[in-house]
């Protein structure tokens, strides 16, 4: 609907039947019922009148002009992007097979969420030095119990003991280390204490868990792929924020600082969401010839899709008008 104020209503005088002025077809009806029409007060010289069919059928809204704070400032082009401080790439830490895929495209993940299951020699290996260290340790501690029982009965000495300690001080630290090498392959706190419980087994699985909660926006992995341990096989983007990117050119350079206020609009949300510059790129693009200035959105409804094109108003002045009109009409 089109709006248009008490000042400029005079620009629409084709809109309808004036009141005061017979409508042909009310007119004819009246007639056929035999009612006497009764006579409207015609409008006084410079005056329009509508009636609401009128209205209506030219999409007019009437609204009195009042006083309005004008925001004064430069439009300019953004493109919507990944929040990236709540972005996670999801890597296995030692090279395997994929044995399962749990997780597709699009998928929403809570933090800890399991998303793949590999098979990984390297692990494996991890684990059979692990239960052997295990096992040495539970060795060095009953042969250090054994050497103090027969030293208070005088069956052995001193050096002996001394060195039953130190044999039980090098298995503690093997076990220490093979416990901190699981850990690095991404086995968890109560996994890595399930180890020795699991006997010796050809392959070991790590299961790839989701960092953060969010969404899958990238998996780059299928069942039986052999993959690295530098691979990133997961995206994972918490949309819950976006990140604005503004194109801002040199001759605007001076005037865009961080904690500006600014208006973010697209095609589909005309109206767009207020918000304000978080940062400024202290650098121009050597392709583009722009600098960069950014805006964090809420997005709790995904309505802000990262590639979107929107158009960014930014409020460099703010001044107070006695009269004012909106833009549309």
């Amino acid at each position: 609907m089109r709006t248009v104020t008490w000042i400029l209503a005079s620009a629409f005088l084709l809109a309808g039947p004036l009141v005061g002025e017979e409508d042909p077809a009310t007119a004819h009806k009246d007639a056929e019922h035999g009612q006497e029409k009764k006579e409207e007060p015609k409008p006084e010289a410079g005056e329009v009148k509508l009636t609401p069919r009128a209205l209506q059928t030219a999409e007019l809204e009437i609204q009195a002009a009042a006083p309005a704070v004008l925001r004064l400032g430069i439009s300019l082009p953004g493109e919507i992007t990944l929040n990236e401080d709540r972005l996670a790439h999801v890597t296995p830490r030692s090279s395997g097979v994929v044995k399962e895929v749990l997780k597709a495209l699009g998928d929403k993940v809570q933090e800890g969420e399991p998303l793949a299951v590999l098979e990984s020699p390297e692990l494996a290996e991890a684990v059979s030095a692990h239960l052997t260290a295990a096992r040495q340790l539970e060795i060095a501690k009953a042969g250090l119990k054994r050497e103090e029982e027969m030293l208070e009965k005088g069956a052995s000495s001193g050096k002996e003991v001394f060195e039953a300690k130190r044999i039980l001080a090098e298995a503690e630290n093997a076990d220490t280390t093979t416990q901190q090498r699981l850990r690095a392959l991404g086995l968890g706190e109560e996994e890595v204490h399930q180890v020795k419980g699991t006997g010796k087994e050809p392959f070991a699985r790590i299961t790839l868990k989701a960092p953060l909660s969010g969404t899958i926006v990238g998996r780059h992995m299928t069942v039986g792929e052999a993959v690295h341990a530098d691979s990133e096989v997961f995206l994972v983007a918490d949309l819950g924020s976006v990140w604005a990117n503004i194109a801002v050119y040199p001759q605007d350079l001076p005037k865009v600082k961080p904690g500006l206020s600014l208006l973010v609009s697209s095609e589909a949300d005309p109206k767009g969401v207020e918000a304000k510059v978080a940062y400024l790129v202290p650098l121009v693009n050597e392709r583009t010839r722009a600098a960069v200035a950014r805006s964090v959105l809420p997005n709790p409804d995904g309505k802000w899709r990262p590639g979107m094109f929107v158009t960014v108003r930014l409020v460099l002045e703010e001044a107070k008008a006695a009269v004012a009109v909106p833009d549309e009409a």
